[in-house]
């Protein structure tokens, strides 16, 4: 039988039995005031939602690390070739086999054993350093070796990671999962080790699943977090898949996870319009700008040759070029067949060519395509506002900016009694040649008219 409901037939007063309400009078004890409350636990009134409760125990172990940045120093990046290689982080470059990526690694080793400035001319920040070279496909003395005094390396401070000992002194694969020890000790061995190569890196994953983000994430943390920790700069070469059509950062072997990590990556590809030339293009970039890549060849087979301009082309432009080759061969050959007669009379400001050559429809990329297919070469040359490049036809390299505006000027009276395709004619240097009356071949006198203000001099 369930207790009866009762029935209050007068309302109840609290606040007048407070007094007998109250912990003692109920037989319990006040609480000091004092004394430590018992956290609440998830969930209770007063709780933070998604905060854990204080603890107080000092024997229990710690769950995570937590750093407050108001103890973090801060530090600016410190480059080993500016912009494009930095100390304390992972470095990628990608291309297909064959196209030079080793050639390009070498070099890069040549160059910090050395203290020579790097490719387009900007001088090491570093002093000259040691070099650590882990190379799976190349033989150390037929190769190897060979390329470097090519490039004209320093072969005390270049030493080679041929393999890690176990505990029997017996040789192992090196594999990026577990002797990334053996590697930090070889680093130490080897005082002032600013540059670690890994060629290719994929033959030394110990067959990781190259598809699985976290899978290439656990193997290549523990050699960020060296790199970081000693200060050097490890460069990774790298394949690229067959995907054709796809963007450059989709391009790397395996997962996303490669590219993800490493704080630069550099793609290795051929120029569309010449075979012999190679583009060094960014691919991504976290610490600088990604705006400016570089061309080089190994016209000897045995070390790389930079040009001396930067190349302003996409990673994704260049892979897509080879296409638009083939769908506009036309195009092309009318960039060719423009900078052989423009240039046929002399050199002219690689600006001004660019501009003459908007005017016929041809865009930088074509122009740049044309002038690696053709061999036209670049010269800087000082001029009253600066350093400017010169494009020129092989054998008419210019030794002066004086020789450029006398061969200018002298062009100008023969090409204003030319009939010219152009529709408008602006200054070129010293002169201002005439438009075509109507289209119909009738010229107007060519007038010389001092320097051109689009002209930088």
């Amino acid at each position: 039988m369930s207790a009866p409901e009762l029935t209050l037939a007068f309302p109840l007063n609290f606040n007048a039995f407070s007094d007998q309400l109250s912990p003692t009078s109920l037989g319990g004890s006040v609480p000091d005031a004092g004394a430590p409350k018992p956290p609440l636990g998830p969930g209770e009134p007063g709780s933070t939602p998604g905060v854990a409760p204080d603890q107080t125990s000092s024997s229990e172990r710690p769950r995570a690390i937590l750093i407050p940045l108001s103890e973090v120093v801060s530090t600016e990046v410190e480059w080993l070739w500016r912009g494009a290689i930095a100390i304390g982080k992972l470095t990628l470059i990608a291309g297909d086999p064959g196209l030079g990526k080793s050639f390009v690694s070498l070099d890069l080793a040549a160059r910090v054993s050395t203290g020579r400035e790097w490719p387009g001319g900007s001088a090491s920040e570093q002093e000259p350093a040691s070099v650590l070279l882990i190379a799976a496909e190349d033989g150390h003395a037929d190769t190897i070796k060979p390329r470097l005094m090519a490039a004209g390396a320093d072969m005390n401070l270049i030493a080679i990671f041929d393999c890690p000992l176990d505990e029997h002194g017996k040789r192992e694969w090196f594999d990026l999962r577990k002797h990334v020890p053996e590697l930090e000790w070889a680093i130490k061995q080897r005082a002032g080790t600013k540059l670690i190569v890994i060629d290719p890196l994929t033959a030394y994953g110990g067959g990781v699943n190259e598809r699985s983000q976290g899978a290439v994430r656990e193997m290549l943390q523990p050699l960020a977090d060296l790199a970081e920790r000693l200060q050097v700069a490890v460069v990774l070469v790298g394949h690229t898949n067959k995907n054709d059509g796809a963007k450059a950062i989709n391009k790397t072997t395996g997962s996303q996870a490669f590219v993800a990590i490493v704080r630069t990556a550099w793609l290795v590809t051929k120029d569309a319009s010449d075979g012999a030339r190679r583009l060094f293009l960014p691919i991504k970039n976290n610490l600088a700008s990604d705006s400016e890549g570089f061309a080089f060849s190994i016209p000897d087979g045995t070390k790389v040759e930079w040009e001396p301009d930067p190349v302003y082309i996409s990673a994704d432009e260049a892979l897509a070029d080879e296409n638009k080759a083939r769908q506009e061969p036309g195009k092309l050959d009318d960039a060719i067949a423009f900078l052989r007669d423009t240039l046929s009379r002399g050199p002219i400001a690689a600006n001004r060519v660019e501009e003459l050559g908007e005017m016929r429809g041809l865009c930088k990329r074509t122009l740049s395509r044309a002038k690696a297919a053709e061999k036209i070469k670049s010269k800087r040359l000082i001029t009253p506002t600066g350093v400017q490049s010169f494009w020129h036809l092989p054998g008419m390299a210019p030794s002066s900016i004086e020789e450029c505006q006398g061969w200018q000027d002298e062009s100008l009276t023969e090409q204003g009694s030319r009939e010219e395709e152009c529709q408008d004619h602006r200054p070129v240097f010293g002169g201002t040649l005439g438009t075509l009356a109507g289209g119909q071949g009738s010229q107007e006198e060519v007038v010389d008219d001092g320097p051109s203000d689009d002209i930088p001099f």
